[in-house]
């Protein structure tokens, strides 16, 4: 169930945290941004998928350089057991290591997985490596993962919407919805 400001997931209760006209005018300044660091260079933009697919498609109409897009998906988990290992499954092969690399990710928490995606780029031979991220937790962020273009920092809050799911609800709605405090501070 939805209504302007309140979500239901799943049997909990979410709250809006940033409506899409909000999120458009995140994506308009880092397109900005990334449009005055890359200038006019051929850029190879890495998708990490699910969640950053909603990102990119919002992001690269507004770019103004040439771009090849790549799709990644990364499992940190084998059946229900999460491993230590990020496994990085390559649906499109990087063709050429000597043009910088932007990977796009909906959102970094932790960072390690990130951090797995940056060191396996980097094992291809790429040594202009950025990354965006529509949104960022530093106060979550344990690896030495800082991401070059940011939307917005947030809290450690949980977030859905925008490409960002809860059990596999809610990844397709155009706003962000947080879990209120006193409810992530006592989930599990």
């Amino acid at each position: 169930m939805i209504s302007a400001d309140r979500l239901q997931l799943g049997g909990l209760s979410f709250e809006l945290f940033l409506d899409s006209h909000t999120i458009e005018k995140c994506i308009e300044s880092l397109a900005h941004r990334i449009n005055v660091r890359y200038g006019e260079e051929q850029v190879s933009l890495v998708v990490v998928l699910e969640g950053a697919s909603c990102f990119f498609q919002h992001l690269h109409p507004q770019l103004l350089f040439p771009w090849t897009s790549y799709r990644v998906r990364i499992k940190t988990y084998d059946g229900l057991h999460t491993s230590r290992e990020a496994r990085v499954d390559w649906l499109d092969e990087l063709t050429d290591p000597s043009t910088p690399v932007l990977i796009l990710e909906d959102i970094v928490e932790t960072g390690k997985t990130l951090e797995a995606l940056r060191e396996n780029v980097r094992s291809r031979g790429v040594s202009d490596l950025g990354i965006a991220s529509l949104l960022w937790k530093p106060s979550c962020t344990t690896a030495s993962v800082v991401p070059d273009f940011t939307g917005r920092e947030i809290g450690p809050e949980f977030v859905v919407g925008f490409g960002m799911d809860y059990c596999n609800e809610g990844r397709t709605l155009s706003s962000i919805y947080r879990l209120p405090n006193e409810l992530y501070e006592k989930s599990p």
